[in-house]
């Protein structure tokens, strides 16, 4: 269904997603693994979906009411729309979306399918997952066995690009086992026409490591899981050369963890009529217009992010964040 995107509320500026099914690009470390699959269910969930999109515009639930106002839907951060389950599950939904000029921004590490649709969908974001480089493609065919080696998606951000949507790309997880020379790659990331780039480090839960399996964990290896399991570990310092390498290539730079001023969001606040206030438009405020030293009080904070928020009923925002 399309529901309030909790997880990455004042992070993301796109406060809606849709996520039905499961993904079958079958990625090791994906956070998605850490439930069972609902791929059983997935039918009754598109039709689900699909009945409340044809009722939307009567609805006054705060999800209905922020696609009324026109704000765009994150599709998907629990699945892929361009997988194999995907094309199945996700893409009829996203395709009467299309149809109803919801705007959306998509979030994939491609599939066969995913240059035919952006033929037809007006200017988007999109948001391309690649952590490898192509040096490395064995390897991400072994720890990503669904989804398209490298120059594959390298190829899908440059036709994105061709075609007049804006792409960042998702360095996330940023390993150093994945990247031979973290220089070069960010090279081939400019020159594919992404204008930015999210670094995070590789997150795992413990209880996760089960139901990923002994392979899947040996693809991984003990030290680099002993590492995405440590909660306390601050960003490695890969990742930090990671940025720099991006930063002298001229890409905007995203972590949701780092406090520098970035203007990776630009593209996609300036695609969308309508987007929710984050975190780095204040930390970009605070770079470009406060005086070192100038005392931020609460007021100044919540004031700055409730001018953008939509005027709902209180009523339709019940339970919800």
């Amino acid at each position: 269904m399309i529901t309030p995107y909790y997880g990455e509320f004042l992070q993301n500026p796109v406060p809606l997603e849709l996520s039905i099914g499961s993904c079958s690009h079958g990625c090791a470390y994906c956070f998605a693994t850490a439930k069972p699959s609902v791929d059983s269910s997935s039918t009754k969930e598109v039709e689900a979906a699909m009945r409340w999109l044809a009722t939307y515009h009567d609805k006054s639930s705060f999800e209905a009411r922020l696609l009324q106002l026109g704000y765009p839907v994150v599709v998907s951060n629990r699945t892929d729309p361009f997988s194999r389950s995907g094309e199945r599950d996700v893409l009829p939904i996203m395709e009467i979306m299309r149809d109803m000029d919801i705007p959306m921004m998509i979030q994939t590490k491609g599939g066969r399918k995913a240059l035919d649709f952006a033929k037809t969908l007006k200017p988007s974001f999109w948001y391309v997952s690649l952590s490898f480089d192509p040096d490395h493609a064995k390897l991400c065919r072994q720890i990503e066995p669904g989804a398209p080696d490298p120059m594959e998606r390298l190829d899908l951000v440059r036709k994105l690009c061709e075609m007049g949507h804006s792409v960042a790309i998702g360095w996330n997880p940023c390993v150093q086992d994945w990247v031979t020379d973290p220089a070069k790659f960010a090279r081939l990331l400019k020159r594919s026409g992404a204008c930015g780039v999210w670094l995070e480090n590789l997150h795992l839960e413990r209880k996760r490591l089960a139901i990923m399996g002994e392979r899947r964990c040996g693809l991984l290896g003990d030290s680099l899981i002993q590492k995405a399991c440590d909660k306390s570990r601050p960003l490695s310092p890969f990742l930090e050369i990671a940025r720099e390498c991006c930063k002298s290539e001229g890409l905007s730079v995203f972590s949701g963890f780092h406090w520098d001023r970035s203007d990776f969001w630009k593209p996609c606040q300036s695609i969308y009529e309508h987007t929710f206030p984050i975190w780095q438009d204040c930390i970009n405020h605070l770079h470009d217009s406060v005086e070192p030293l100038t005392a931020i009080d609460g007021d100044w904070f919540a004031n700055g992010f409730k001018r953008r928020l939509p005027n709902i009923p209180s009523e339709a925002c019940c339970g919800h964040i």
